[in-house]
Parts: structure tokens; sequence; C-alpha cells
């Protein structure tokens, strides 16, 4: 109970006069006053702080020499600083002093500023927390079924020139994933059969952790080359767990020196706005998009006086966030001959093992090996940030095989300096540098008079320069111009160094309107060199119509064409149309219709007086929980959704993807892996005589499974709606209550003489008070229907 100081004094004046009236008539001890003294009030107080009230009730011990008292973690729930979880003596604390408002029931707090707990916004996105990833035991098969027929003169006679079909297959369940690939095709009197990839998968969301086992494509970095290897790989996969943030992001601290209104900008886009006590302030989790970004923070206190803090940042994956970890671990055999053999393996193992680890937000450091077919190899790299201006990575690896030695060096930036964006790439490798790539190609040339395989390039050489061009004539409509260049030069271990340099401009005009040029010249076994210029104009919202002139290898040809991108929703279609004029004559037309159970598309060619012509027809059939359904291409995880009623609406993240076949099902495609993917049916389309025990259901597939979702929709339990006549044609009145024999529950009449009754599933006699009292029988008949379940409707009269 509160009590205040008065109320003690009232206390202690009233025991004294007792004591003083009874002490003729009896022998009483006199109080303790020292008891008295000790008091100690247990309080709970509105607190302010600095003059500014923080809207919170704090627990407040007062003591009864007026010292204030308050538990650690209550003093940080109210904004003040406080270490520990034990009770705290508010003026022991050097620059804080409180009062207790005994009228206003309030703590008055003066507090400097590094008394003042830290302010902190935390703005990372909250995802909803997944359930445990599954994929119930099925099946898929996709194909692709291709001909090509044409001539490639204009005096060739026109025929079937080739043939392909190519099917992958995989089974999925608790022990994982198994798939498979193969491509066949017809070309000519040759037929070849051709076995791709061949691997079983398996994922642990909990640890991040993928494993592989078959054919798959070993770890690396940009100063690596991947290998197609055999065997069992180990590897952190951080597409198992979508709610971490691997990139470092922005992190911005300030102080207010009054109370004031936090405005927070990220690239002039305004992405918070809140009132701040006076202290200092830290928001996390700030928007970290690849790139560069320009985070803004203002504090505006009640005078009009401002204070900004501008903090630019530059977000890459080259960079891990403090304490994350990634790594890869390979061992098996080569690979070699991908697409062309079907198990062209090199005779020698091979192990290679990647790791990466973020040392701080601003600091990543990684380290890869190589072993096998005589070759050591290994290196080692670290990538900083560089303020605001971007990244750098450096990287030095060694090799040693057959006697001979060699060393690579590379050096990777990203940034941004000026309003330039600048990213490259530079590497050198010496003569006797290896890698696993090289010592298990098969040879292919002639190098001082050995056989030498796929070597290293000796030297690369990669830049790109982009910026705005804010030219205010050019702005004064659409979106900012963007010129961009750049240099692509290797030298390799045989041949001549090839150099490539290009260039565009791009600009957005009102109306979405875009003008482009593209220019090129390369140099190398042979030189080339290009332009383009077109502009596009957009036709809908899903259509553009594009006219330019392109100049190649001193052709020069003018086109236009128009186009209409397709969706993967069911029923959509797109195609696109060109004409050319100029150094080559030439039409083309292409088509394509995506239906519920396949994609169907065709294109021709007319060029120089020889007409050609494709067409492709693309699907899936697939077996889930003993189901089989045929479907559009199953490239990524998917869901049979089990309605239990047809010609049902079905959604997928609010957005209707379907109806539910005469079976009642739909197979749902294109699902997030390890991600809450939200299905729901509309249920306003069900029969009356069904009912859904949910219409929302959530689920988390494995990456590549399928899982069945069911709604469980079934009859309705028997109802009616019955309507009440009285004898004289008029309707029962409101209010009227309905019983019925052996049912505790009344149903109450409506307007217009309508109740509803559940559970209505035999003929019978209703009695039916009215509000004055009176009583009437009305006789129920269902007849056949009662026994079908559903909703009914009933008309009956009240006698």
């Amino acid at each position: 109970m509160r009590r205040s100081r008065a109320t003690e004094a009232a206390l202690l004046s009233a025991v004294f006069a007792a004591c003083g009236a009874s002490a003729l008539a009896q022998d009483l001890p006199l109080p303790d006053l020292k008891a008295v003294a000790t008091l100690r009030e247990d309080l709970q107080l509105e607190v302010w702080i600095n003059g500014r009230n923080t809207g919170l009730v704090a627990a407040v011990e007062r003591e009864a020499d007026g010292r204030l008292r308050m538990r650690a973690d209550e003093m940080r729930a109210v904004g003040l600083e406080a270490s520990g979880m034990g009770m705290v003596e508010l003026a022991a604390n050097q620059g804080l002093s409180a009062a207790y408002d005994d009228a206003g029931q309030r703590l008055m707090v003066t507090a400097d500023i590094d008394q003042l707990a830290i302010q902190r916004f935390d703005l990372s996105v909250r995802r909803e927390t997944a359930g445990a990833p599954r994929q119930d035991l099925g099946a898929v098969l996709n194909y692709i079924l291709s001909a090509d027929a044409g001539q490639v003169d204009a005096d060739d006679a026109l025929g079937v020139d080739a043939i392909g079909l190519a099917l992958d297959g995989r089974v999925f369940g608790r022990f994982g994933a198994l798939a498979s690939g193969v491509s066949a095709s017809h070309v000519g009197d040759e037929t070849r059969i051709v076995r791709l990839d061949t691997t079983w998968s398996w994922y642990d969301p909990k640890r991040m952790l993928g494993l592989r086992g078959g054919d798959y494509i070993n770890g690396g970095f940009a100063w690596t080359r991947p290998i197609r290897m055999a065997g069992f790989q180990v590897r952190r996969d951080f597409a198992t767990r979508p709610d971490i943030v691997t990139m470092p992001s922005p992190r911005l601290a300030a102080t207010a020196a009054a109370p004031s209104t936090l405005e927070l900008y990220v690239n002039d886009s305004r992405i918070l706005s809140r009132p701040v006590g006076a202290g200092p302030i830290r928001i996390d989790g700030l928007p970290s998009a690849q790139g560069y970004s320009n985070v803004r923070l203002v504090l505006a206190d009640a005078a009009g006086r401002q204070v900004a803090v501008d903090a630019p940042f530059f977000a890459t994956p080259l960079l891990l966030r403090k304490g994350l970890a990634d790594f890869s671990a390979e061992a098996g055999f080569a690979r070699r001959g991908f697409g062309v053999e079907s198990a062209d393996y090199a005779g020698s193992p091979i192990v290679s093992a990647s790791l990466r680890y973020g040392v701080r937000d601003a600091l990543t450091v990684e380290g890869h090996v190589e072993a096998g077919a005589g070759l050591v190899q290994g290196g080692a790299g670290a990538t900083v940030q560089v303020g605001g201006l971007g990244v750098v990575s450096a990287s030095l690896a060694a090799s040693h095989v057959d006697d001979r030695g060699g060393a690579l060096a590379a050096m990777v930036f990203d940034s941004r300096f000026a309003g330039f964006y600048v990213s490259g790439m530079s590497m050198r490798a010496s003569d006797g540098y290896r890698d696993l790539a090289s010592v298990t190609s098969r040879p292919s040339f002639y190098r001082n008079w050995r056989m030498a395989g796929d070597e290293p390039p000796r030297a690369i050489d990669q830049v790109t320069v982009s910026t705005p061009l804010r030219l205010a004539r050019l702005m004064r409509d659409g979106d900012v111009p963007v010129l961009s260049a750049s240099y692509s030069a290797q030298t390799p271990a045989s041949g001549p160094r090839r150099q490539v340099w290009s260039g565009s401009l791009r600009h957005t005009l009102a109306d979405r309107v875009t003008a482009y040029v593209t220019a090129y010249a390369s140099r190398g076994e042979r030189r080339d060199a290009g332009a383009f210029l077109g502009i596009s104009i957009p036709l809908g919202s899903s259509g553009s119509a594009t006219a330019g002139v392109q100049a190649q290898g001193g052709d020069t040809i003018a086109f236009v064409e128009a186009s209409r991108a397709e969706t993967q929703a069911q029923g959509s279609y797109g195609w696109r149309g060109r004409i050319e004029q100029g150094a080559q004559q030439g039409a083309e037309l292409q088509g394509a219709y995506r239906g519920r159970n396949a994609r169907v598309s065709g294109a021709v060619q007319y060029a120089d007086g020889a007409a050609r012509g494709q067409v492709q027809v693309e699907g899936a059939v697939a077996w889930l929980g003993g189901v089989g359904a045929a479907t559009n291409r199953l490239e990524g995880s998917f869901a049979l959704v089990e309605v239990g009623a047809p010609d049902v609406p079905v959604l997928y993240q609010n957005q209707k993807v379907g109806r539910s076949d005469r079976n009642g099902r739909l197979l749902v495609r294109n699902l997030e892996a390890f991600e809450v993917n939200r299905l729901s049916i509309d249920s306003q389309d069900l029969p009356l005589e069904l009912e859904a025990d949910q219409t929302e259901r959530t689920v988390t597939p494995m990456a590549g499974g399928g899982a069945i979702v069911r709604f469980g929709v079934g009859k309705s339990p028997p109802a009616v709606l019955l309507t009440l006549h009285r004898p004289d044609g008029g309707f029962v009145p409101p209010g009227a209550e309905v019983i019925r024999p052996g049912v505790t529950e009344r149903a109450i009449v409506g307007y217009d003489g309508q109740t509803f009754l559940t559970g209505a599933i035999a003929d019978g006699d209703l009695r039916v008070v009215v509000e004055d009292g009176n009583e009437c029988v009305a006789r129920l008949v269902l007849g056949a229907a009662a026994s079908e379940g559903g909703r009914h409707v009933v008309d009956a009269v009240c006698r």
C-alpha cells in the first residue's frame, strides 16, 4: 500500500492519543518509536527523466530517511544506466539525483548524459519463425522435348535436323534427396545419350550444413578455379537459414542533448521517424543492400536545433559478419568431359578445402588448400572494408608439382568515391603455378614439347567504372542517366593476350521510355568492334517495343521488335517478334504458353531466303504421398495442396495460383525453400454441405522437396436455416426461443422468423416460446436431406 509522511504522522498521533486516554485504565506499553522511524515504503511511481515523462511506472523503495532505491533492471527499463541485477541507491550514482513527488506520485530524476541508458533501435527484418523444414516421400521427373527443323541455305530442302530430350529426376524423403540427369539427342544419323550429374544431398538447418555425395562442384574463391568432382562434400549452407544475415550491416551511434525527434534516411529515403529522450542512441540492423549506401541520422529538438550524422556504408558478400564462418571440404575424384562423357573420372584421389571467417565486421580472412595427383597447393587472403569507400581483398597462393613450384597473387576491389563506382580484379600467376583444374584435365595441346592441360592463365585484369550523369537537361524527366565503361584482359598460358573494351549509356525517360547506346572493341586472335543504339517503349504492364541499329563486323542492321513477358502463372503466355533490314534481311517470331500441365514454346526464323523453326515442350511428372500429377517443371520446392473439394481457389502468399482439380488437389510450384510459405483457400467457394477445418496453413519445405498440405475439408455438421411462420402467414416475432427435445441450448429467432439449428438430423416437434410467455409447436420435417449432412433451408408453421 502506498503511504505518505503525513499518513505516518497521523498514525503516530492516533497511537499516542489512544495510549494517553487509556493509561489510567490499564498499563499499556509505549510504542517503539525506533521501529516506526525505520518504516520503508514500496511505491509504484511514474518516472520523469530530465523533465520528460517516460510514460513508464517503476517500483521504487523509499527509506524512512528519504533515500530512494530501484532494482538495476528497472532502471535500465526506464532509460537509466545500471549494471547488475540488485538494488541500487539512486543518490549514490555520481551525476544522478532523484526526488519523490508525493502529490503527483512521480519520481523526478535528473541525470547526466553518461547516466542515461543507450536508446536502442533494431531495424533488422523480423522473419516469421519457421518450423522444422520437411519433405514428404516423393519423386519428380522433369523433361524437355525439343525439335529443330528447316534450311541452312535458301536452296536446302526442309527437314528435321535434330531431336533432343533432357530428363532430370529426383527422389526425396527423410533420407535427403537423390537426383540425376540425362541428355539425349539425335542429329543426322547419330544418337547420343549422356548422363549428367548424379548427386545425393542432405541438409541440417540447425547447424547450417549441407552434405553431398556423388557429383558436385568444389568450393573456392575468386582467385581459385572450381572443378567438378565425384565423392563427398560437406559445406556451410547459409541458404538453410534465411533468418541469418551474413553481410555486416551498418550501425549508427549519436547522442541527443535534449528530447528530440529522430529521423533516419537511407539513400535519401526516410525509413524511421521517432521521438527520443536525451542521451545516447544506437541504431542496429540497418538495411544492407549490396553496394554503396549513404545513411543519414537527423536529431531535431523542440527549439528547432538540428544535429545530423552522415555514415557512408559499403555492403558486399566478400565480407562476413563478425563471428560467422563459411567453409567447404571435398574428397573424391575429378570429373572430366561433363556434358560430353557420362563417366570420365580421373584415377587419382584429390581433396580440397576452403574457409572464410569474419574476424570483425570490417575484416574477413580466408584460406584454400588443394592436394592430389602429385599437387600440393595452398593460399590465404583477407578482405578489408576501407571506411565507406569500399572493400579491398588481397590473396596469395603457392603450388608444388613435379619438382616445380609456382605462385599466384590476386587483388579484388569494389569502391565508390567522387561519385564513381569502381570495381576490379587483377591476378598474376608464375609459369610454374598449377591447381587441380590443370593437373586433372586431359592434355589438349603441346607446350615446350610436352602435352599440357588446362593451365591457369598467367594474368587477368578486369575493371568496371560507372557513374550517374547529373545533367539538368537529361534529368528533367525520368531517372538519372548512367554511364559505364569496362576493360577486361587475359593472358593465357599459351596464345595471344585477349582484351575487350566496352561502354554503355542508359537513360530511362518519362513514362518508362528507355534509350541506350552500347559499344565494344576486342583484340586478340582477331579484332572486332561493334555498336548498338536503341530506344524501348513499354506496351502496357508486361510488354515493350524496341527500335534500334547495330553495327558489327562491318555490317549494319536496323531492327524493330516487340515482346510480351511470360510469367510463371498458369495460363500465361509470352511472345516476341523481330524484323531486320540492312546487311541481313530477316524476321523472327517466338511464342510460349504455360498450361496447367506443361509449357509449350516455338520459334520461326527467316533470314536471306532460308527458314527454320523450333518447337519445345517442357513439364514434369510428380509423385507425392501416393498421388501422381502432371505439372510444369519443378526446379525448386513445391506443395501438393489437398483441398478436399473441386474448383476451390488456392492462394500462395495471398496471391491466387489456381483452383483445385476434380479430385480436390492442386500442385503449387516455386515455394521458397527453408522459408515460411503461406497457403490458403477461399472458403466462400466451398459448397454449402462442406466446411474446412482450416483455411490457412504454413509449410517450410526443404530445397527441391515437396510437402503435402491438407485443409481438412469435409461434410459440414447437419444444420438447418429454419423460417417459422404463424398460422396467419406472418413471421414468429424476433426474440422467441426454440426448444428442441434433448438439446439444452435454446435457439433465438431473429428477423423474418429465421433461426439457425445445428446438429439437426431427424424430424421432430419444436417448442417455440415467445416473449409474452405464449407457446406454439412447429413440426420440423427434413426428409431425405437429413442424412446427407450440410446446410438446409426449411420452413415450418408454429401452431
